[in-house]
């Protein structure tokens, strides 16, 4: 981070996250070059990762102070709120610590067959090709396989390689609560994102199942977040550069996020420069000015989200003689009446959907704070602001893959362009909260109650604690053991 030195600074906590997650997409694209070359050692991988290992232990000593500091800040505000976010909050944590759980979680069957075992072959081989009977899909990018593949490498047993994926999505957690507050949230806003985000079984499930879906949500959360602060003109062009070095890693991780994220991450990006341009279309010079601008900002983050494919298209060159070469597959998994009916039914399909590989929906707090927003009081200030923003970023992403892919209803597709819409529906929580006592109790019990019912209902799935701890004791095969096994 520190080639970026000008970008907008945030809280310790969040700029480790950010040093953490941006370590994810460099290192695994650094990796894939020694495993194509069939050099993906053990000595290979500790020459990299010691040297950086020890400058993260350094850097977490310096920071120790400003961490103590965050946490104290955080405390606070903890004792500072009324009784009843205390207990929500407290739960909170809980569930997300809960889901270290997924250490023993049951292993899906994709993952099962590929995302799992491509990264053991690879540790096992020392090198990457193409997996047998899977070998189109290996087209796909690999930054968080060959991170699996070097965990495996260090001799950690599946489960643990799979908790991996749930501390990435607690570092995704951090980022949305980054967002919110550059939104204007408060903590009670943040607190209910959180909620949101926890109770959605399309990101839960990724916790221990072997997908690694949420490792392009996390780049792609990241991207959102500096194209919302490349509004700061002293910060500009080193907020355009991580925009779009982190936009590369989402796109790499996850193909189809071309659609719909990428047109979000544009809309922020020029969110400030497409007003100025509509009040000053008709002077000339000022209309200049701010294309030379545009065209400036579209380069930096052109050459960094560029970069980020090179290893992905070496890839596919050696291993299929054709870098551009991709996974093919037009999406026709349902009958046209079937396609009717989940087009007709959006955004409901998202959070009660129960069709073929959907695996998991989004948290029905997302459709029921939402429309809280035509209640809420809105502020004296434009209706220009971050919020409105990231709305027109998430619609807009939503309506154009909904446009090109009518019959794919599956939120990992596209994560991060429905987790963003999680923003403005906790905003509009939030303010309606602070209409009067009755508006609060009623976001507060429903925000609690579904986070109650969620751990309830989901505990022999996500937060089996006998399993985890019989994985952790003691060596366990894959996924809960069967009760012949028990």
């Amino acid at each position: 981070m520190r080639a970026f030195a000008n970008r907008p600074k945030e809280t310790q906590m969040v700029e480790m996250v950010l040093a953490f997650l941006l370590g994810q997409g460099i290192l695994g694209s650094v990796f894939m070059f020694p495993a194509l070359a069939g050099m993906f050692t053990l000595p290979a991988l500790l020459s990299t990762t010691i040297p950086l290992a020890f400058c993260g232990i350094w850097h977490l000593i310096k920071s120790s102070g400003a961490v103590r500091s965050a946490i104290s800040r955080l405390y606070r505000d903890f004792r500072n709120a009324p009784l009843a976010w205390q207990i929500t909050t407290a739960f909170l944590a809980f569930i997300f610590l809960a889901g270290g759980c997924s250490v023993a979680a049951e292993v899906t069957d994709d993952a099962r067959a590929f995302y799992m075992v491509l990264p053991k072959v690879i540790a096992a081989s020392h090198r990457l090709e193409a997996l047998p009977l899977y070998e189109d899909f290996s087209l796909v990018g690999l930054l968080a396989e060959m991170q699996l593949a070097a965990l495996f490498m260090l001799g950690m047993p599946g489960g643990s390689v799979r908790l991996f994926c749930w501390i990435t999505t607690l570092a995704g957690a951090v980022i949305l609560v980054a967002i919110s507050k550059s939104a204007g949230l408060g903590r009670r806003g943040q607190i209910i994102a959180l909620s949101m985000l926890v109770t959605s079984t399309a990101v839960t499930w990724l916790w221990g199942s072997g997908k690694t879906e949420f490792f392009a949500a996390s780049f792609g959360l990241c991207a959102y977040y500096y194209a919302l602060r490349s509004w700061d003109e002293d910060s500009r062009k080193h907020t355009v550069l991580l925009a779009g070095l982190f936009t590369g890693f989402a796109i790499v991780a996850k193909l189809s996020y071309l659609v719909p994220f990428l047109p979000g991450v544009l809309i922020l990006l020029y969110w400030q420069e497409m007003q100025k341009l509509a009040s000053t279309w008709r002077s000339r010079d000022q209309r200049i000015a701010l294309l030379r601008r545009c065209l400036t900002a579209a380069m930096l983050f052109g050459v960094l989200a560029t970069i980020t494919f090179v290893p992905q298209l070496t890839k596919n060159w050696m291993l299929y003689g054709d870098a551009l070469k991709t996974l093919g597959g037009g999406f026709q998994w349902f009958s046209p009446e079937t396609t009717r009916r989940i087009v007709l039914t959006y955004p409901l399909v998202l959070t009660y959907g129960n069709y073929w590989a959907q695996l998991g929906n989004m948290s029905p707090l997302l459709l029921a704070f939402l429309p809280l927003a035509l209640l809420a009081p809105y502020p004296k200030k434009p209706w220009n602001g971050p919020v409105t923003a990231l709305t027109t970023a998430a619609l807009v992403g939503m309506v154009i893959w909904v446009m090109l892919f009518p019959g794919v209803p599956m939120p990992r597709y596209y994560l991060a362009t429905i987790i963003l819409l999680i923003v403005p529906a906790s905003w509009a929580a939030e303010r309606f909260s602070k209409m009067g006592l009755i508006s609060g109790h009623v976001v507060w019990a429903g925000t609690f109650l579904i986070l109650l019912l969620f751990y309830k209902v989901y505990s022999p799935i996500f937060f089996n604690w006998k399993a985890a701890y019989r994985n952790v004791v003691a060596e366990q095969a894959e996924g809960v053991p069967s009760g012949s096994e028990v």
